[in-house]
């Protein structure tokens, strides 16, 4: 009779390690799986970044010069050489852009309006003489190149829209919710005009709030050509844009909120 308990509570023994193992072995499966979910779920973010659908545009103005009609008149010299018209740049800039819609075979970008109506001033004569025309050039990650034209501009929000013949890209929408402060976001841009053929400069950073619905602060890095660059949120849904970035600090990026855009395409 002794030695059957002794039997028994051995086997208690055994049945009561074997259960804390399989519960040691549980909780060491599940923790690395959330590690490998969450994992896939970084990497989904990162390969489902439309960047088939960022664009760098180019503004361009110039004119055709006119041969000098004064020295063709003249006959006491031989003319050597027949004088051809020329087209003549005289200026240009480059700035960011998302094509977010095709709609009745037209596809359509949102950008700065800084870059479309750029404010010239003093410069205005020598930028624009009689005759200039402005030429705007969207071109993908492929190098395929679109010629735009102008839409619609709101100078108070400096947004700008442009069309291109249909793309084939996917709608991306407007959120219609604002981010919580500290929600991680995404852009593609092309700070400096770096951009070239199968390359898309991907950054990030936080949503840090907004003093107005058209005036948000991202901790995203932008400069010189960042304009126009859409700021995503993780499910791809569009939530402000870079339309400018503090002096000192070229981490901080600021734009308008989903409010003000959704404003602007209305």
């Amino acid at each position: 009779m002794i030695e059957l308990i002794k039997k028994f509570r051995k086997k208690r023994e055994f049945s009561y390690k074997n259960t804390r193992f399989y519960i040691k072995l549980l909780i060491l499966f599940l923790t690395v799986l959330g590690c490998v979910f969450i994992g896939i779920s970084k990497w989904k973010v990162s390969s489902n970044f439309p960047k088939e659908n960022f664009v760098t545009i180019t503004l361009s103005r110039s004119y055709i010069s006119e041969p000098d009609r004064d020295r063709s008149k003249d006959t006491s010299q031989p003319i050597l050489e027949v004088e051809i018209p020329e087209e003549i740049e005289i200026y240009s800039s480059q700035a960011s852009g998302i094509s977010f819609k095709n709609l009745n075979g037209k596809n359509y970008i949102i950008t700065a309006d800084h870059f479309c109506n750029p404010t010239l001033g003093n410069f205005l004569e020598y930028f624009n003489p009689p005759g200039a025309e402005v030429t705007i050039v969207a071109t993908d990650i492929d190098g395929i190149k679109y010629e735009a034209e102008h839409v619609y501009s709101d100078r108070k929000l400096d947004l700008c829209m442009l069309s291109t013949r249909e793309r084939n890209v996917d709608n991306i929408p407007i959120s219609i919710f604002q981010p919580d402060v500290g929600d991680q976001v995404y852009t593609v841009s092309a700070p400096l005009g770096i951009s070239m053929e199968d390359v898309a400069l991907h950054f990030d950073g936080y949503f840090s709030g907004c003093n107005s619905p058209s005036f948000c602060f991202f901790t995203i890095p932008a400069t010189f050509g960042s304009s126009g660059s859409a700021i995503l949120n993780k499910d791809n849904e569009i939530v402000g844009f870079i339309l400018m970035s503090t002096r000192d600090i070229n981490t901080v990026s600021i734009g308008p909120g989903p409010e003000a855009i959704i404003g602007f395409i209305e």
